[in-house]
């Protein structure tokens, strides 16, 4: 994130996630608006301390485990 607006920080290169999420998300903020899907417990409890008000998601899965 950017630590001057809480935005997606600009970057060359993006993390991305390919398969499914299926029984892999734990839930660390209700909210409204966006849904906000975080690489582990740490990443996504950064997100919930920047005020983000969507529904926070932590993702606990290992590759083995996505859907091919």
């Amino acid at each position: 994130l950017d630590r001057w607006t809480g935005q997606k920080a600009k970057a060359d290169l993006t993390k991305q996630s390919v398969g499914s999420f299926i029984g892999c998300p734990v839930q660390i903020q209700k909210g409204t608006g966006a849904i906000f899907l975080a690489e582990g417990v740490e990443t996504a409890l950064s997100l919930k301390e920047t005020g983000l008000k969507g529904d926070i998601y932590a993702t606990l899965c290992e590759e083995s485990n996505y859907a091919k």
